[in-house]
This record gives structure tokens, C-alpha cells and sequence, in this order.
């Protein structure tokens, strides 16, 4: 008899994947953003222009973001929000309070890859207005 490998089906890893990927997609789009402006105007303050630079500030930076998605899944908790309150709280930053609770690590290398994409967008785009 034969199994089928892992990865495909509709049980798969790789479906676990996509759907992970596309629920972080919706529901960190407003930490992202967030976080990309946050960046920008340190880098800016701090007149970073290596890769490196960004990279670490993505990593610091995302240490208090961390601990503010905890605080504020605990303030919600507290005041019981309910209805469209809470599904707004949702959208916007409870969607990825599991990880900022249990798998606060998680996020460290993310937040440095993430820089160095914004790092390399920024670049792209100051070299533009230069010509």
C-alpha cells in the first residue's frame, strides 16, 4: 500500500504552510506596517545605511512590539471586550498572540529578515531618486 509523502494533500505539511503563511499575512498586515514605519523613521534618526544596521534595529524593535502584543492580549482579557471591539482587537494585533506569548524567539530572526527586505527596498528606492 502505498502513503502518500508529506506535503501533499490536503493533510500535508505544505498545506499547513500555506494556511499558516496566509493567516500571518492577514492578520500581522497591521503589525508590519507598524514595524516597517517604526524602522524607517529610526533609521532615519540614526542615519543607518548598512544592511547590518537594519538588521539589528529590526531585532531590538521587535522586542518591544513583543511585549506590548502580551500586554495588550492581557489589558482585552481584563476589560472583556466583546463584539465588533473585540474583533477589531483581533485584526489588529491579537491574531499573533500565541507567538508573542509562547514563541517570543520566534519573531527575532523574522524581525531581522524583515529589515533586511526594508533595508533593500529602501536602498532601491534612494538610488532611484539619485539618478
Amino acid at each position: 500500500m502505498l502513503r502518500p509523502a508529506v506535503g501533499f494533500g490536503p493533510s500535508g505539511v505544505g498545506a499547513a504552510i500555506i494556511t499558516t503563511y496566509f493567516l500571518v499575512l492577514v492578520f500581522g498586515a497591521f503589525l508590519s506596517v507598524v514595524f516597517a514605519f517604526l524602522l524607517r523613521l529610526l533609521m532615519d534618526l540614526f542615519h543607518a545605511e548598512e544592511l547590518w544596521e537594519w538588521a539589528v534595529a529590526g531585532i531590538v524593535l521587535s522586542i518591544p512590539m513583543t511585549y506590548a502584543v502580551r500586554g495588550a492580549s492581557r489589558v482585552t482579557d481584563t476589560i472583556g471586550l466583546q463584539g465588533a471591539s473585540r474583533q477589531i482587537a483581533v485584526f489588529l494585533f491579537l491574531g499573533v498572540r500565541g507567538i508573542a506569548e509562547h514563541h517570543a524567539l520566534l519573531g527575532l530572526p523574522v524581525a531581522a529578515l524583515t529589515a533586511a527586505v526594508l533595508f533593500l527596498i529602501h536602498r532601491a528606492f534612494s538610488q532611484n531618486a539619485e539618478s
